[in-house]
């Protein structure tokens, strides 16, 4: 793949919910067109792309980016406009302006390790000041969560789903836990967070990835149609998936029984195993059912065959004989 380098020179089209988004880059060899997933990118910002030029049968050649990382702004004016793009709360254009008027290239530092200075700006008070401090360590966090992400192929899109539900304890919950971007994170399953844990150098027999292994059959078999396992089936099912034997995965089932993931009921001479949301769902459902069969109803002083011939009639339409009985 390709590595070019540039400043964003135009915003053509931006989706805040996955990050896609179409812009102009300015480059050492012009104006390219560039298309990609990003989490933030701003005007006049120094960025490094790595992708590969593609070619759009409506808008023509366009550098398809993978991967982008931002560069410290290299120009007074870049810190300025980084600054007054919005993404901190207190800081307008004109604010912005004062900024780098008053602190020059210094002003990034200044917002980061010494703070207080910044209320040398008139306008600018120990309330704005503690937005503003919150906004750009939030938006630090941000930047080196998708760095770390990135080393373990997740994509943006994904990388944004990871932040919004972890914030700035992502980095912490996946090193304790990568399997459980399975359970929390929609659109990464199972095979992706092994793949993850594999590379983080999680062992292939972790308790972590008995568990997982064990409720992504559960959940498998739920896409299905089925509210529940025989336990020899689960753990069959399970063991192939994770390569290793069935006796190995009988504590890790225990385990999650204990803690109320799984239900295991008796059913004659075999055990059934519900995930428990699903086992609370089909019980609700039942005594809805059993609920709405004690319920009396009048009886309807309807002639549905003669209903029937004028719904047929107006809509010059002829029911079959199932449909009728239906």
């Amino acid at each position: 793949m390709l590595v070019i380098e540039g400043v964003v020179e135009e915003i053509i089209f931006r989706n805040e919910n996955n990050g896609f988004t179409v812009g102009k880059l300015n480059t050492s060899d012009g104006l390219i067109t560039i298309v990609g997933n990003v989490p933030f990118i701003n005007l006049e910002e120094m960025v490094s792309i790595e992708g590969d030029f593609i070619y759009h049968s409506t808008f023509g050649e366009q550098f398809k980016f993978e991967s982008i990382q931002t560069m410290v702004p290299s120009t007074v004016k870049g810190i300025e406009n980084y600054l007054a793009s919005g993404l901190l709360p207190g800081i307008g254009p004109k604010t912005a302006e004062k900024i780098v008027e008053l602190f020059g290239m210094d002003s990034l530092d200044i917002i980061q390790y010494n703070p207080e200075r910044l209320k040398e700006i008139p306008g600018i008070g120990d309330k704005k000041l503690e937005k503003i401090s919150e906004a750009f360590e939030a938006q630090r966090d941000l930047r080196d969560i998708m760095v770390y992400l990135q080393q373990y192929d997740i994509s943006v899109n994904n990388g944004i789903k990871i932040y919004k539900k972890y914030g700035r304890d992502t980095i912490k919950a996946i090193n304790e836990n990568p399997y459980r971007l399975s359970e929390d994170v929609y659109g990464i399953g199972f095979r992706t967070a092994d793949k993850i844990a594999f590379k983080m150098g999680i062992s292939s027999e972790s308790p972590y990835r008995f568990e997982a292994g064990l409720k992504f059959t559960v959940m498998k078999s739920a896409s299905d149609g089925h509210c529940y396992l025989p336990q020899a089936e689960l753990l069959e099912k399970a063991a192939k998936l994770l390569e290793v034997k069935e006796e190995q995965l009988e504590e890790p089932l225990r385990d999650l029984a204990l803690r109320n993931s799984f239900y295991i009921i008796r059913d004659g001479d075999e055990n059934l195993v519900y995930y428990m949301p699903y086992h609370i769902a089909e019980n609700n459902v039942a005594r809805k059912i059993v609920e709405l069969s004690r319920v009396e109803f009048d009886e309807l002083e309807v002639d549905i065959e003669s209903e029937i011939r004028k719904f047929e009639k107006i809509e010059d339409i002829e029911f079959g004989n199932k449909q009728i009985l239906a």
